[in-house]
């Protein structure tokens, strides 16, 4: 057996295929890392014939005459609107296109048919790549004719020539290749194409993926998809939601981006409660905000800024009129109507003088957060003379929180800070005399939440956290300290100073609360464990019942003064946001819109159980379990995840 010399030893020839074989191996394996997939379907738009401009033979403003390449360079329909769907249409003026599946030849190439020779033809050709992780990839496209290819609507790059070769083969040589960073997640990659009617190629085209990993991507025709980060953070979704004294009208405050502030864009929709039928629309550059509906008539306040100032408008829907109550006010804050409708109470702020010297004095630990030392005051706004009046002044700040049933008096406080004491600051709460300007001291303390009074003006109902009062809250084993961000409620009589806890025995957390006058009942928005819900006090048998909201988590809820009826908005492990209506007398909920409805058309949300079990201490522990969906349209399916709420780990 013949042999050789390796490292000063011999080797068999056994060894050396050996050595061979492996070299070619690993030669192959460094080729196959260039992993590619072809696009072997396609959904397909039809065809669209369009024409040059009259007068296109003319030299425009720069010199030049307008071509095919220019009608490439005008979206005839925004792109970022298309949403291409085995089955759906759209509208190009009066032609109507219909997306179908198509398939490309066993090479790879797809034959767009031409339907109208002597006139140029648009079509779309659509797909989506999914990507498992962040990824990039190159896309290479072979075509001999314009085309421009978009990537979730946005334009990323143009061929604005048609091939001169006659030789197809050639053709199909010239290629135009595209850088794509991907995102987690389902991208629409669609192209626009034209075709010139004086050339002789066949509309071909074929397109492939080259990526580094290739089971981290994947083709289809189908858009649907898991949630991704898109959805979450550009989805239209409500922000502030109000309804109308007879429970007839709803203002709800839309957004469409979270987290961007160039793009986003606010607007305001008045909607029938009744069917959720879009009355009127406040959109385009509009600012508005603090949208708040007066208690008599058809109408409402809102607020609009310009160059930092505040105007505060007075629109009446049943004579279709808009005046202004206050004017370029600099630092408005929020206001509050009178019950009977006659006068508002808003604050301002007021910022001090910078110190000349530049030197800034600490007044106190808490001066080195920015604003400390800006103070808010409040302010009488009369409706029909349009006369103001300053309430409060001096060294600390006042926050109103109520007007009086008969609107003689307001509720206010004023807070500052004390280190000897959790939450180490002392807050006090005050009742002015509108006519008189007295002032009277109802309490002093610490963790105070919110205050209002009832409807027939003998009560006060106040939050705040159990050891408010004292012991009054406190409800835990002697020798443990209150949780006194656990917020509780109390009854404060005017006339006697007793008070009565009505959450003592009531579990969930006290966030938000309203007094109806309709059914004088409370009704109290609460963290619930896992979930934000509504329960309903009922005053006579001190009683709470849960309401049915349609939802798990409720971000706002406004009630109707003269109606048993309340608008919210919120969300859900398994449901976006959404506006809900509650027809409080019957406890029935409705949906009333679901602003990202397009957004999530084509979103698989996987199906959410609750689970609960008890610990061997004897906690017991809940949560709820993301399923996968019945399927997923590749194939694959997520992780189960878990949501937690309990005392043990």
């Amino acid at each position: 057996m013949k042999s050789i010399i390796y490292n000063g030893k011999k080797l068999g020839l056994f060894f050396l295929f050996l050595i061979l074989s492996t070299t070619f191996l690993f030669s192959q394996k460094t080729k196959s890392e260039k992993n590619e997939i072809h696009i072997s379907e396609w959904l397909y738009s039809g065809n669209v014939p369009v024409q040059l401009p009259v007068y296109h033979q003319e030299p425009g403003v720069n010199g030049n005459k307008y071509e095919y390449a220019d009608i490439m360079k005008f979206d005839q329909i925004d792109p970022s609107t298309i949403s291409p769907k085995e089955g759906n249409s759209f509208t190009w003026e009066n032609k109507r296109l219909k997306w179908k599946t198509v398939k490309a030849n066993k090479h790879n190439n797809y034959l767009i048919p031409k339907h109208v020779s002597e006139m140029a033809e648009i079509a779309y050709l659509a797909t989506y790549v999914n990507a498992d992780e962040w990824t990039t990839a190159s896309l290479e496209i072979k075509t001999p004719y314009l085309f421009n290819l978009y990537v979730d609507g946005k334009l990323l790059k143009s061929k604005l020539c048609t091939d001169k070769e006659s030789d197809e083969e050639n053709l199909e040589n010239n290629v135009v290749m595209q850088e794509l960073k991907l995102e987690s997640g389902k991208h629409l990659v669609m192209l626009k194409l034209l075709k010139e009617p004086s050339k002789k190629h066949s509309w071909n085209i074929s397109a492939k993926l080259e990526v580094s990993i290739k089971n981290k991507i994947s083709i289809s025709t189908s858009p649907l998809q898991f949630v991704n980060l898109e959805h979450v953070l550009h989805a239209d979704v409500p922000y502030n939601v109000s309804i109308s004294p007879d429970g007839q009208i709803a203002a709800l405050s839309i957004s469409n981006s979270i987290i961007q502030p160039d793009d986003k864009e606010n607007w305001l929709e008045l909607r029938s409660i009744k069917n959720g039928e879009l009355l009127q629309t406040f959109r385009g550059g509009m600012n508005i905000s603090n949208i708040n509906w007066a208690p008599q008539g058809n109408k409402f306040a809102y607020a609009s800024v310009e160059k930092n100032k505040s105007t505060l408008w007075l629109m009446d829907m049943n004579k279709g009129t808009t005046e202004y109550l206050l004017k370029n006010m600099e630092n408005f804050g929020g206001y509050t109507w009178a019950q009977d409708g006659s006068f508002i109470i808003y604050s301002v702020s007021e910022d001090p003088v910078p110190e000349k010297s530049g030197v800034h004095r600490l007044d106190g630990m808490a001066d080195r957060l920015p604003g400390y030392k800006s103070r808010s005051f409040l302010y009488k706004l009369d409706i029909k003379y349009r006369t103001k009046a300053r309430l409060t002044s001096g060294e600390l700040s006042t926050f109103l929180y109520d007007i009086s049933p008969a609107g003689n008096k307001i509720l206010f406080t004023r807070s500052y800070p004390d280190y000897s004491v959790r939450d180490y600051s002392v807050t006090g709460l005050y009742i002015m005399d509108l006519n008189t300007m007295q002032v009277d001291s109802l309490w002093s303390g610490q963790w105070f939440s919110s205050a209002q009074w009832s409807p027939d003006g003998k009560k006060l109902l106040i939050t705040g956290g159990p050891s408010m009062f004292g012991k009054l809250g406190i409800n835990v084993p002697e020798g443990r300290i209150p949780n006194d961000y656990d917020t509780q409620a109390y009854l404060y009589e005017l006339s006697s100073g007793n008070i009565e806890p009505i959450s003592w025995n009531f579990d969930p957390q006290v966030k938000d609360a309203y007094w109806s006058k309709v059914e004088n009942a409370i009704y109290f928005s609460v963290t619930d464990r896992s979930y934000k819900n509504l329960y309903r006090y009922d005053i006579k048998t001190k009683k709470y019942k849960k309401i049915n909201t349609g939802m798990e988590i409720i971000n706002q809820v406004d009630f109707a003064r003269n109606k048993p009826v309340a608008v919210c908005y919120g969300s859900g492990a398994d449901m976006p946001f959404k506006v809900f209506t509650i027809d409080l007398k019957k406890n029935k909920s409705r949906e009333l819109l679901f602003p990202a409805q397009k957004d999530f058309e084509n979103v698989l949300i996987s199906e959410v159980k609750r689970w609960t079990f008890k610990h061997k201490q004897g906690d017991i522990i809940e949560g709820r379990v993301h399923y996968p969906p019945d399927f997923d349209p590749d194939k694959k399916y997520p992780a189960i995840v878990c949501y937690y709420a309990g005392t043990s780990p």
